[in-house]
Formats: structure tokens, sequence, C-alpha cells
């Protein structure tokens, strides 16, 4: 981890400073953690960034646990920590320039090890001899679901004809993989909303795995080369 920024400012002031930093074309800075000290401060703060920066900011804040109170059972409410936890580790293997906001209790735990993640990613690439059948085990066996519906969310699938329409964990796109005969003829990302739209067509794509073996407790470890760490005035409680 390279730099790290800390001390008093509200967030304003430190996302237009930051925003000088990563402007400057003489600096090499890769992803940017940003610790808040209070899960209230998340949503101001990527505001701010967004205001003044350039770069994606995705956020993430660790359910507590005493909203498994709101979930039907504790088996749905661990499966929704483990995407939101899953999808965040992932975004951060995925970008090498981007803005994360976390509040510090949610970096006290073990994360899933990144290389762990990506050595267990499906990679599917455009010519490769594959049925559709097959391509569906492998996602279930990934912890992927079938969609109750044809409106997806993180982790799931659904089959229409010959295409098969998924939504990566290490995606903010939907992707429909088309299929003739026993081969993947297009991998094409969706629009939004709306499945009927093509945004962009890939050769290949990674597709993350929803369960991982190995953990770490080394966060920083995660943000990668060159990252920048902002903390404000974090108060450690004992």
């Amino acid at each position: 981890t390279g730099n790290t920024i800390s001390g008093s400012g509200n967030s304003a002031s430190k996302s237009l400073m930051l925003a000088d930093i990563l402007r400057d074309e003489r600096s090499d800075v890769g992803n940017v953690l940003w610790v808040v000290s209070d899960v209230s401060e998340i949503g101001i703060t990527k505001k701010a960034f967004n205001i003044w920066g350039n770069l994606p900011v995705f956020v993430y804040q660790r359910r507590p646990d005493d909203e498994a109170l709101t979930f039907p059972t504790i088996r749905e409410f661990n499966q929704i920590k483990r995407l939101e936890l899953l999808e965040f580790v992932s975004r951060l293997i995925t970008y090498k320039k981007a803005v994360f906001v976390v509040d510090f209790l949610s970096l006290l735990q073990n994360f899933p090890d990144p290389e762990d993640v990506s050595r267990r990613a499906l990679k599917l690439s455009v010519g490769t001899r594959l049925e559709v059948v097959d391509l569906v085990e492998t996602l279930v066996s990934l912890g992927y679901e079938m969609s109750d519906n044809e409106v997806l969310s993180k982790g799931q699938y659904f089959k229409r004809g010959d295409s098969l329409f998924i939504y990566p964990i290490n995606s903010e796109n939907v992707f429909r993989v088309d299929f003739e005969f026993d081969m993947v003829d297009r991998i094409s990302a969706l629009e939004d909303g709306d499945y009927s739209k093509t945004t962009k067509s890939f050769k290949e794509i990674a597709i993350f795995p929803l369960d991982y073996e190995n953990e770490t407790q080394n966060f920083l470890g995660l943000m990668g080369k060159n990252a920048v760490v902002i903390d404000d005035e974090v108060d450690v409680v004992d």
C-alpha cells in the first residue's frame, strides 16, 4: 500500500484534495480506501467525491447481526452478508483505480482471499465448445441460483431459448451468453433494466464464485499496488 492521508477535515475538503492528486498526471495512484469513523458518513463521503472526482465510487458496510431479525431465515441473512462481502472484494480485484468508502468497524473481519476467488473464477470465451446445460451446472457449482423471474440480482441466472442470462458477482452488468449448437457464439453486456439492449460485446469474461475457501485478515493487502488510504479521525473502542 502506498500513501496514507489522515487527520481532521470534512469530506468535501478531503475529496477536493484527493481529486487534485488523482488529476495530477505525475501521480501513480491506484485504488483509494476511504475509512470513515461512523456509518452515517458513508453516503456523505460518496456524494462529496462524486462532486469533485471522476473515479467510480463504491461503498461497503457490514450488516449488523440484529438485522437478521428482519429476514425470513438466518440462512438468507447470512447469504446476503456473504454476497455483499464478495461483491466488495470482487470490485477490489477488478478495479485498479476506484474509490472504496468503508466504515472502520466493517474492516474488523476476515475477507475472502482474492487469490482464491480469482483462481476459482470461471473463464468464459467466445468459441469455447460448451453446451448450455454444462454452463448451468458450472454456475450452480459456483453458488449461482436460477432466478424465479427474468429480473436478475447478482449471483443469479436464467435461460431463454439458446441464451443464458447471468449477473456475475464481479460485474456491474448482466451478460447474455448466446449458444450455437455446442459452442459459445456471443457474449454481450446488457443495459441495466432492459435486457433486450446490448451495450458492449466481449471475447471473454470471468465469473467469480459465490463462495470461497480461504480468508485473509490483511485487508490493506487487498488494495493493490500504489493504493492510497484516507482515514478520518477514527476512535478505536476497546
